[in-house]
């Protein structure tokens, strides 16, 4: 087995997509709208676009990547 054979790069988890996160974003702004949502269900929803939104500025190429190495070179600079 040759070495390329052999590095094969190991899957991550899956990052969510825009899409996803809009849809967590959107989630969470309903429960703020309805009056019969609880603050437990509201802190449940943005807890959960929270991490959404962390995840997805994991992303490889993320315009999130792309500003924090801005804004880093800019404080190193």
């Amino acid at each position: 087995m040759s070495t390329a054979e052999r590095q094969v790069r190991a899957a991550g988890p899956r990052l969510p997509t825009p899409a996803e996160l809009n849809r967590a974003t959107a989630r969470t702004a309903a429960a703020l709208a309805d009056p019969d949502s609880t603050l437990a269900d509201i802190y449940r929803l943005a807890e959960l676009e929270a991490a959404t939104l962390h995840a997805f500025e994991r992303r490889r190429g993320s315009q999130v990547q792309a500003d924090l190495g801005h804004w880093l070179a800019a404080e190193a600079g």
